[in-house]
């Protein structure tokens, strides 16, 4: 889009109702006032324009954040799911433009977003439930496949041969997951800064795991990988599977929190709060990776929920008697 392109602030206030108005200009206050709160619960009940007024704030965000000097502008919109994204998108664009990059998992951020550095305003949507929880689920392909490339720039000599592409293929078809690799050009479609960032991340916490003498997943992968030797083989012990798949969920987690640092988000906006209460939980391991998001820099964060809500509070944040 073209650098600094002004926000018809009145254009986007003109159509809210006197008291959706009223909420943008108090939670604007709280978020950036002279006494401004890191995050901000919206909760009222279904229709009365919560999305309109996170439009306005958007807007107002824009503005102070160029006034501050700030030279590129992260807006992320996270909801329950791609279908929802799609239909409050064009709802929250406050520019004339069609910004907003629509992906439903954040560890697909490489392979979609290219150019945010070169960008003075970056839309992103996501969703929680494929950003934020991995466990020992090994995504979607498109993501081993990144994680593949990824993996070849860390390591290139342990990734070299068939072991490593049965490994990250999971219980995708031989044919197919050759295909898919072959019709890819990593070079072309991977963000490089993202990967450069992601090899570094990679060898900080193997650095850190060996000093706790813990499991490198350098060693994790070197010694998984003598089990994927044929694309033939189909089954594989329960153990084995198991490893892999963990393997793969913790490095889509590691990729994850990559990505978030890549955003550098300045305001985040979170619908349907009451259903992801737990990402404020920092001992939730989806709440660990939700709070690289939230604290990162100055970020502010407005979360959206239908009420009734009781608002969960953490430990350290309550009132000490």
């Amino acid at each position: 889009m073209p650098s600094r392109e002004p926000i018809d602030l009145e254009r986007v206030l003109r159509p809210l109702k006197d008291f959706q108005r009223r909420s943008v200009d108090y939670v604007f206050d709280r978020l950036y006032g002279e006494n401004p709160t890191r995050r901000f619960l919206l909760a009222d009940e279904v229709g009365l324009g919560k999305t309109l007024v996170a439009r306005g704030v958007i807007a107002r965000a824009i503005e102070h954040l160029r006034r501050e000097g700030v030279k590129r502008i992260d807006i992320v919109y996270i909801c329950s799911n791609a279908d929802i994204a799609r239909q409050n998108i064009n709802r929250l664009n406050v520019t004339k433009h069609q910004d907003f990059e629509l992906a439903s998992r954040i560890t697909e951020l490489p392979t979609l977003v290219h150019t945010l550095e070169s960008n003075e305003l970056n839309f992103i949507s996501f969703t929680p439930g494929t950003s934020f929880g991995f466990g020992h689920a090994t995504g979607q392909w498109r993501e081993r496949r990144l994680l593949y490339y990824l993996l070849r720039r860390a390591w290139p000599k342990l990734t070299r041969g068939a072991p490593a592409m049965n490994l990250l293929r999971a219980n995708m078809g031989s044919e197919n997951w050759r295909s898919c690799l072959r019709g890819f050009d990593p070079d072309a479609e991977i963000d490089p800064g993202i990967a450069e960032a992601f090899v570094q991340k990679l060898k900080r916490n193997d650095l850190d795991a060996r000093d706790k003498g813990q499991r490198t997943f350098h060693e994790w992968f070197r010694n998984l990988r003598t089990e994927f030797k044929s694309s033939k083989r189909k089954r594989f012990p329960d153990e084995v599977r198991d490893q892999r798949n963990a393997f793969i969920g913790e490095l889509r987690a590691l990729l994850a929190a990559t990505c978030v640092q890549a955003l550098e988000p300045d305001l985040i906006i979170m619908d349907e709060f009451q259903r992801f209460k737990h990402l404020l939980d920092p001992d939730d391991p989806a709440g660990s990776l939700a709070h690289h998001l939230f604290d990162w820099g100055d970020a502010r964060a407005l979360l959206l929920s239908a009420t009734p809500y009781k608002m969960y509070t953490l430990s350290y944040e309550s009132a000490k008697r």
